[in-house]
């Protein structure tokens, strides 16, 4: 919305209001941010919007009273904001990225001939043993793994100990570790 256009009267005193609050305030919300964000690049930037948010609101006639208070709540905000939009682009970037795209035909073929060597590495395991590490390399806890294998944890948990340490050994071996 044009602001401009709905109270051109205003327009030099909302700037002249503006300006006086960013040579009061403009290095207490710096700094603020700053010790907010560590990073002074980002807390100017925060500290801009926060002002070109005071100045829509003082056009708008709705200068806060306390415009101290005010610039410091709105910086908190953003920052906050900055925060969850970067958590949210953190947990999703992953899911953007397509690794499909970049396997060529040799690292396909490499990528199947690594898994033969895997799967060869686990037959030789005996049935239990072969059974818990998978079920570990699945996710499955200990106390999970031990009760589907009718074990206590304690033997479960020696139990992955050494069939992993034959996996690895036989890993080695095959050159796939």
């Amino acid at each position: 919305m044009d602001t401009t256009k709905l109270q051109p009267a205003l327009m030099p005193a909302a700037d002249a209001i503006v300006e006086r609050a960013y040579q009061e305030h403009l290095s207490a919300v710096l700094a603020q941010l700053t010790s907010l964000t560590r990073d002074r690049t980002v807390a100017e930037d925060l500290a801009q919007e926060a002002f070109v948010r005071l100045t829509r609101e003082v056009r708008a006639g709705r200068t806060p009273d306390n415009i101290g208070g005010w610039l410091h709540r709105v910086a908190a905000n953003l920052v906050t904001s900055r925060a969850r939009r970067m958590r949210v682009a953190e947990r999703y970037a992953p899911a953007l990225v397509d690794r499909q795209l970049g396997a060529s035909p040799e690292d396909e073929a490499m990528r199947r001939e690594r898994a033969g060597l895997i799967l060869s590495a686990l037959e030789g395991l005996s049935q239990t043993d072969r059974a818990a590490v998978v079920m570990a390399a699945q996710g499955f806890r200990g106390p999970e793994i031990a009760r589907t294998l009718r074990r206590t944890q304690a033997a479960t948990r020696t139990l992955l100990c050494r069939a992993r340490t034959k996996l690895r050994g036989r890993l080695v071996l095959a050159d796939v570790a």
